[in-house]
């Protein structure tokens, strides 16, 4: 037990392959202070990817769940002897829900938690070379808070790209055969509809 109570922020960017799914990354900084002395405490920096399930997305209240991978880097400040962990944040879930303020903007209360095992130690006052820690253990860290989620670049994104393919495929028409011109059609027409 290296910290107490702190706080973090999280940041995430990804695609919406489904209304439902949503694929990408995520970046995650912590704080945790220690109960008995100020000058001790301990920070987390983890990057990894996860895949969002959402369960109404069409409504103004959607529930879903978060699944999350990546690897972690643990910093702990014990007076004289500061230590730093590396290692994977094995699993991350989180559960919440969007409130849905507008078609671009949303946000969300959730809960999760997160199991971690550090596999490397850095300790100078030990060694000047990375150290493997022989005993691993996980690591539990439970967090709560609220999202804020924007939606506006994807959508703006997705019809840009839209606009360059329909103007792709004018041009295709106009100097290719027709048959060319049906096919891209089709697959612009399929793209629509597995974004939209």
């Amino acid at each position: 037990d290296v910290g107490g109570p702190g706080a973090g922020i999280e940041g995430s960017l990804g695609w919406r392959a489904t209304p439902n799914l949503f694929l990408g990354g995520y970046t995650n900084l912590s704080g945790f202070g220690s109960r008995y002395d100020s000058d001790k405490g301990a920070a987390t920096a983890t990057l990894g990817i996860k895949a969002d399930w959402h369960f109404m997305p069409f409504t103004s209240l959607d529930p879903w769940v978060s699944l999350g991978t990546g690897v972690k880097f643990l910093g702990i400040e014990a007076g004289e002897r500061d230590r730093a962990l590396t290692g994977l944040e094995l699993a991350k879930v989180q559960l919440g829900f969007d409130y849905r303020l507008s078609p671009t903007f949303a946000i969300a209360p959730m809960v999760g938690i997160s199991a971690s095992m550090f596999d490397t130690q850095y300790d100078e006052a030990v060694s000047d070379d990375a150290m493997a820690i022989d005993d691993k253990q996980i690591n539990w860290t439970f967090s709560a808070g609220v999202l804020v989620r924007f939606d506006t670049f994807a959508t703006t994104a997705m019809q840009g790209l839209r606009g360059l393919v329909y103007l792709g495929m004018l041009f295709y028409i106009e100097w290719r055969m027709a048959a060319g011109g049906l096919f891209l059609l089709a697959l612009v027409l399929g793209m629509a509809y597995i974004a939209s």
